[in-house]
Order: structure tokens, then sequence, then C-alpha cells
């Protein structure tokens, strides 16, 4: 009995009952919202869906947060905030603090009361609602292929520990600030600052630093930064265990961070917007880098990456945050004098960029030795990464790495990494002992057809990019031919002719130039290629589609043979006459009736065809507008790029 009520006593000793009673009476109205949202927003869904006869049975999820609910993302990025600073709201001001320390409590009881308090708040909606959606699911006999129990635990688990990391770090900030409106807002501040910080830093190093890409880091991996962005991708994402722990850690030193700072506060620091003094220097510079930050990535965004401007965006924006906080810290407008801080700031702001402008760390000019490397991604972005733009063979990994020495030594013939109109060439080097390297650039293709071409023709290159090459014969049920227009299909479906097509189409996949790969003309159409069994269908599913380009000459000879052309793309006799006028950039459309505009009208049949083979579905950059007027009264507009104007055509305008 006696060690039962020493245990009790222990227990009890961290929190002052009188006022963790208190608080769950003052405050209990949050918990009770959120309890009565909870329930509208999740038991009483799935009641709503069971009714519905017409979509039980067909739904199926996979976490409570796919309901997609507008209101579970604003609860869970509100009310932890809101909860922190009613409950703390006391110590933003001089009498209320003065009152609540003049009570016999040790300061860190009280702080664990409020905590304890806010937990209880926070948490027991949370597992009331799991209870009733559990209890209902049990009744009502709900099958696990709508929702299970354990995803009813993950979702009180996520939420829970969302809710708590959210709390604390705003009863954390709470602890720095004298104000109850500077600790909401800095808290959303500092919460999204980690991936707002990331991608401006990002960004405005882009400018600076040749070869720097900033597509290898992808959307979700910036909105894991934080917990505020994170709670954006719950409804689709999954939380690992590793990611658990990370923010039962973070809670753990918030609270721990924040009894401490709450212990040795000042009472007279009340109302003052940093709390305390060594700080002030710190949130000072924070927020001049920040705006400085988003003065150089907004004058690069609208100026097109001109570093002028982005220089004059980092001068003007860090001189406006720097008197902003200024004006915050000392409650004054008069701090305009106070110019010596700021060019201690902007005197190592430039030092800075003086040193990433000259790669004093020799990360513009880094290419690993061949011998280090197992494989070289290469492709135009990183949103593609994985086996279809990965190389091994060595002869690629010495032409990619030759490609990439090239760039780096004609660095200097680019000023800046500014796209412009340029090709854009995304490498990553997977290293033996583990590493990656990362290289991104925006380059002249015609400056570089010679090291792309190599690659292009190479059979590693034309088999990961090309899925037929790959596919059996004996596992195609049927081909279909649609042509691009004239509305025409042609289905192929007999076993001999399908394995001479198939046949025939990976040969001119495998022998296709660079110049062809290249081709931007427009296609005769699309052939979609169904897979019946086998592995290819593991492999590619049911159907397999290839764009059936103009170069594929032997197939477009073994459907002639066939008698199978006229069915499968436009010719000739479809349409009764070709109209071509010069661009002027001002029409999109050949004009019959404008006799002021010289026009070419074409009615030869073989003209026709040369026309056909050549024309470009785009008009807006072409040397010419074409328009072909088919018999069945449609019209099909398109250009001519320079390289593939008709020598008849020329000669007619050149009169």
């Amino acid at each position: 009995m006696k060690w039962g009520m020493l245990a009790m006593k222990y227990k009890t000793s961290f929190f002052s009952k009188g006022i963790l009673l208190n608080d769950l009476k003052r405050f209990s109205w949050i918990g009770i919202t959120y309890l009565l949202v909870l329930l509208f927003d999740i038991p009483l869904k799935i009641l709503m869906s069971l009714v519905d006869k017409n979509n039980y049975g067909y739904i199926s999820i996979s976490n409570l947060f796919e309901f997609k609910s507008f209101i579970q993302i604003c609860l869970l990025i509100t009310l932890p905030v809101l909860t922190a600073i009613i409950l703390f709201r006391y110590i933003q001001y001089k009498k209320s603090v003065d009152m609540i320390h003049c009570l016999p409590l040790k300061r860190e009881k009280i702080y664990d009361s409020h905590i304890f308090a806010g937990m209880i708040v926070l948490i027991m909606p949370v597992v009331i609602v799991a209870i009733v959606s559990l209890l209902l699911k049990i009744t009502l006999g709900i099958g696990d292929n709508y929702f299970t129990a354990k995803m009813v635990f993950s979702w009180g688990g996520i939420t829970i520990i969302f809710n708590i990391i959210i709390f604390l770090f705003t009863v954390f900030i709470g602890m720095l600030t004298g104000s109850s409106t500077a600790q909401g807002i800095l808290t959303y501040i500092f919460l999204f600052l980690p991936v707002g910080l990331a991608v401006s830093i990002l960004q405005n190093v882009l400018y600076f630093v040749y070869g720097l890409s900033g597509d290898f880091m992808s959307e979700e991996t910036l909105l894991n930064f934080s917990p505020l962005t994170k709670i954006f991708t719950l409804s689709y994402s999954t939380i690992h265990t590793k990611e658990v722990i990370i923010y039962i850690t973070i809670s753990v030193i918030l609270m721990l961070s924040a009894r401490v700072i709450y212990k040795k506060r000042k009472l007279e620091m009340a109302s003052k917007a940093v709390a305390f003094e060594k700080l002030q220097p710190v949130f000072k510079y924070g927020v001049t880098l920040c705006f400085m930050l988003l003065g150089g990535f907004y004058f690069g965004v609208i100026q097109s990456g001109n570093v002028h401007w982005i220089l004059f965006g980092y001068v003007l924006f860090s001189l406006i945050g720097y008197y902003i906080a200024e004006i915050i810290i000392k409650k004054s407008l008069k701090v305009f004098k106070n110019i010596k801080g700021y060019l201690i700031f902007a005197s190592i702001a430039a030092i800075v960029l003086i040193g990433i402008n000259h790669d004093i760390t020799g990360f513009e000019r880094r290419i690993p030795n061949l011998n280090n490397v197992e494989s070289i991604y290469f492709d135009n972005s990183f949103h593609s990464k994985g086996e279809y733009s990965t190389f091994y063979e060595k002869d690629n990994l010495e032409n990619i790495r030759n490609f990439h020495k090239s760039i780096i030594e004609n660095r200097k013939n680019i000023k800046y990494n500014i796209k412009g109109r340029q090709e854009r060439v995304a490498i990553e080097y997977r290293l033996k002992n583990g590493e990656i390297l990362h290289r991104q650039y925006f380059v002249s293709k015609e400056m570089y057809n010679k090291y792309f071409k190599p690659i292009y023709e190479s059979k590693e290159y034309k088999v990961m990019k090309n899925p037929l090459l790959k596919v059996s014969d004996n596992d195609v049920s049927e081909i279909a031919v649609n042509s691009l227009e004239g509305n025409k299909k042609l289905v192929i479906n007999k076993p001999s002719e399908i394995k001479e097509a198939i046949y025939i189409l990976k040969n001119e996949l495998l022998n296709k130039k660079y110049e062809e790969i290249s081709d931007k003309r427009s296609e005769w159409g699309y052939i979609n290629i169904s897979i019946s069994g086998g592995k290819s269908k593991l492999l590619y599913g049911e159907n397999l589609g290839i764009a059936w380009k103009k170069s594929y000459t032997e197939f477009e000879k073994w459907l002639y043979k066939k008698g199978y052309l006229e069915n499968s793309r436009i010719v000739p006799k479809d349409v009764k006459y070709v109209i071509v006028e010069k661009n002027d950039g001002k029409s999109q459309s050949t004009n019959m009736t404008d006799n002021n505009i010289k026009k070419l009208k074409i009615s030869d049949k073989s003209k026709i065809e040369t026309c056909l083979r050549n024309y470009f579905f785009a008009r807006g950059d072409n040397e010419y507008i074409v328009g072909f007027y088919l018999k069945n009264d449609e019209i099909i507009y398109g250009g001519f790029k320079k390289e593939f104007v008709p020598d008849f055509v020329k000669e007619y305008f050149k009169e």
C-alpha cells in the first residue's frame, strides 16, 4: 500500500491537478468541437456510403484520409496551433503571467499541466472517432474490401502524431515570442520554412552554378521536409516507421526545449515580438535572408534569369526584409539609420555569391573517372528516372562522359545557365562506391548533335526506349494501324502477317538513324499492338502503342505489297488539292478567298504525296502553311519547316 501511494504521488507530481482540471473545464469546447467535426467527417461518411446502394460494394480505400476531406486537412493544420496559442496565451500578457507565476507551483509543473491538457484535448476526440469507426465496422459487418481495422489504427496514430508535433512546435515558438499574433504567424512561417528555404536556395543557386539540377529532388521529397506540407500528401502516401520515429523524436525535443525556455523566460518579455534578446539577431538576419532569396527568385523568374536583375532583387528585397525585422523588434519606425548591421550582412552575402560564381568547390568541373562508374542515367529530365534511361554498356558510358566533358569545356560560352530555346540534358552517375552525382544542362542541340548521335543510335538506347523490341511475336494477337488523319483503321490478325509485321517494325526501330529519331514531321498514324499473354503481357500489359513514323519505309512497302496501304493512312487519292502559302506569322490557315495572298494550288498526285510526307502538324514556326482539302470536305492544316520544303514549292515562291 505504501509503495502504491508513493507511485501515485510520483505520477501526479508532474502536473498540477487543479491547473489540469481548470484547463479541461475552460477549453473542453475545443475538444468537443473537434470530436463533432470528426464524427461528421468519418463515421457519418461511412454510413452515407453504405446507404448509397449504387456505391457500396464498389468502394475500396487505402486509408481513411482518402475521403479527401478538406475538413480533415484544415483541422490538422489549424487546431493544434489554436490549442497551443489559447493554452499559453497568458504568458504573452504581463498581468496574467504575473498572476499565474505567483501560485505556489514550480514553473515546470505549470508547463507540464498545460501540455498534458492540450494533449488530452487533441488526442481524445481522435481515439473516440477511431473506436466509433471500429464499432460501425463490427456491428454493420463492413467488409475489409471497404476499409480494415488496420486502416483505422493507422489513421488514428498518424492524426495524433501530426496533432502533437504541430501543437508542441507552436508551444516552442510561443516561448520565443511575446505576442500571440506573432506566435501564430511565426509558427506557420517556420513550419513552412524548410520547404520554402530549400526551394528558394535551390532556385537561386541554379542561376549561378552551371550544371546544378533542380529536378533531381522530387516534389514528394520536398513536401516531406515539413509536417505542415506532409499533411497534404496523406490521402495518397504512406508514413514509414522511420518517419514516425523522427516525428516522435522531434516532438520530445520540442517539448523538453520549450520546458527549459519556459523556466528561464523573464516575465517582462511578455508583449515583445522576440522574447530573448540573444535571438533578435537570428530573427533579424533570418528575415533578411528569406527576403533576399525571395527577391532573387522573383526577378529571376520574371526576367528569365538575367543576373543583373537577380542581383537587384537581392539588394532591394534584403533591404526591405532587414528594415521590416528592425521595425518588429524595435516597435518603432525610427530604424532607418541602423544601416551597419545590413552592411555586414550584405558583405557576407556578396562573398558567398562570389565564391559560388567562381566555383570554389569545383562543382562545375567535377566529372567521375570512367573506371569508377557503374551506370549513367541520361535523359532530358530526372522525372522519368529508371531503367528506360540508364546505360551500362562501356561505349555508351564513354560517349555520355565525353558529351559531359564537352559541355564543361564549353561552359564559358554560356555565361549563365539560362534555359531559352535549348535542349535539356539530365545526367546521373551512379558510382561503384554507391555515390551519386547529378548534373543538368541546357545546350544547343545543333551544337552537340555529334554527341547525341552515337548514343541515340546505339542498340542499348533503342532497346530501352522501344519496348516492342522485347515483345515476342507469339504473344501478339492483333495489330491495329490508326491513321492520324482521314479516320482510317487497319486491323491485322492473321498470325503469319502479325509475325511479318512485328519483324519489320523491329528492324525499323533497330535501324533508325539519329536524324530519324529526331524527326518531328507528323506521323502517318499510330500502331496499337494487342498482347494476349506470355512474358510480354506481364511486362507491358495488354496494349503497346508506337508511332508510325514517316521514316518507316520498309513497313510502308509491306503494307503496299499486301494491299493495305490505302486503308491505313491518308493517300493522295483522298485529297482534292493542296494549298500552300508563305507563313506571315499572322494566319494559321490557308486563305482561298484573298487574292492578294500568293498561294500555290497543287492537284498533281505525286506532288500531293510529297507534301503529305514532309508537312508538320504544328504551323506556328514553319516557313510555309499548307492546307490539305480532302474529298470528304475535311481540311487538314500544317506547315513545312525550312529543311523539308519541297523543291517545287521553293521554285514557285521564288517567282
